[in-house]
C-alpha cells in the first residue's frame, strides 16, 4: 500500500462520533480517536530520504505525529539513531528503519537496559498494509462490531499479518502489536 491510499483508508475507517459514544467513548476521548484517524498532508516534506519506502514516504509528507494504532504511534519526524532512523513507538520500544537493509525492525529494551530486536517488515508497504488492517479491526472494537474477549480473531488477525509481512519471523512483533 503507498502512503496515500493508507492515508484515504484510515479516513474512511473513523466510526462516527455518536457510535464510539453508543459504545462508552467520553465525547472528547471519541473526538481524539476520530481526528488521530484523519492524517493532514504537510505543506512541505520534511525532505528526510525516503530510500524508496512508503512508510518513509509517509513520514516525509504527511503529519503523522498524531497517528496511533493501538499502541503503535509513528513520531512527528523520524530521528537518527547510529545510522537507523526511529520511525514510531510500539508502546515505549522504538520502531527502526535500518538504511543498509532497508528493513523495519523493533528495538526493545529491557530492565537490564540490554537492547534486542526483533524484525518488523521488510518493507513500510507492507507494513502500512498490516497498520491498516489493524486500525479496521480496532475501529470494530472500538464499536463493539466485534467482541473484545474473543483471541480467535486476534490469532486469525495475527496468522494473516503474519502471510502479509513474509513469514513466522515477524511473530514476536505481531504478537506485541496484537497482544495475543
Amino acid at each position: 500500500m503507498n502512503a496515500k491510499k493508507f492515508v484515504e483508508a484510515l479516513a474512511s475507517l473513523a466510526p462516527r462520533k455518536e457510535e464510539l459514544i453508543a459504545a462508552g467513548f467520553s465525547a472528547s476521548l471519541a473526538e481524539s480517536y476520530i481526528s488521530s484517524l484523519n492524517i493532514q498532508n504537510r505543506e512541505s516534506e520534511l525532505g528526510i530520504e525516503t530510500y524508496e519506502d512508503e512508510l518513509l514516504a509517509l513520514c516525509n509528507g504527511w503529519q503523522v505525529g498524531s497517528l496511533e494504532i493501538g499502541f503503535f504511534t509513528l513520531g512527528k519526524r523520524p530521528t537518527d539513531l547510529d545510522g537507523k532512523f526511529v520511525v514510531g513507538k510500539l508502546e515505549q520500544d522504538e520502531i527502526c528503519f535500518n538504511r543498509d537493509s532497508r528493513c523495519f525492525f523493533l528495538l526493545e529494551t529491557y530492565s537490564n537496559n540490554e537492547p534486542r530486536s526483533c524484525p518488523v517488515a521488510n518493507n513500510g508497504s507492507d507494513l502500512l498494509d498490516v497498520l491498516q488492517e489493524y486500525a479496521a479491526f480496532i475501529a470494530k472494537l472500538a464499536t463493539d462490531e466485534i467482541e473484545d474477549d474473543d483471541d480467535s480473531q486476534c490469532l486469525r488477525l495475527k496468522e494473516k499479518f503474519c502471510c502479509t509481512l513474509g513469514g513466522d519471523e515477524f511473530l514476536p512483533f505481531l504478537g506485541a502489536l496484537l497482544g495475543c
